[in-house]
C-alpha cells in the first residue's frame, strides 16, 4: 500500500490565499446579471400565482358567503364598486388588468416560440 505525504504550504502562501479569498464574491448573485428571458419567466410565474390567488380567493369567498350570512353576489359587488371614488376604481382596474394582460401575452409568446 502506498502512502502519501502531505506538507503544509509555507505561511506566506496561506496569507496570499487568504487575502484573495477576502475579495472573492461570496454569492453568485453579486456577479450575475439577470437576463430578459429569466426576468420574464419569473414575472410570468408571479402573475400566474397572483391571478390564481385572486381566482381561488373569490371562489372560496363566494362558497363561504352563504353559510356565513354575507352577500357576495354580482349585485352586491357592483353596488360596492359603484360607490368607490373614480381614482380607486382606476387603480383597482389597473391592478387586476395588468397582471392578466401580461400573463396572457407572455403565455402566447411562449406558445409561439
Amino acid at each position: 500500500m502506498r502512502r502519501f505525504a502531505c506538507e503544509d504550504f509555507p505561511t506566506e502562501h496561506n496569507q496570499i490565499l487568504n487575502a484573495q479569498r477576502k475579495v472573492r464574491p461570496l454569492s453568485p448573485f453579486t456577479i450575475y446579471q439577470p437576463q430578459l428571458t429569466s426576468t420574464m419567466s419569473i414575472l410570468h410565474r408571479l402573475t400566474g400565482a397572483g391571478l390564481g390567488v385572486v381566482f381561488y380567493g373569490g371562489a372560496i369567498a363566494y362558497a363561504l358567503s352563504g353559510p356565513i350570512g354575507l352577500e357576495f353576489n354580482s349585485d352586491s359587488i357592483v353596488t360596492s364598486v359603484a360607490n368607490l371614488p373614480p381614482a380607486i376604481k382606476y387603480i383597482g382596474k389597473f391592478t387586476l388588468a395588468l397582471p392578466f394582460t401580461y400573463h396572457s401575452f407572455n403565455g402566447i409568446r411562449h406558445l409561439v416560440n
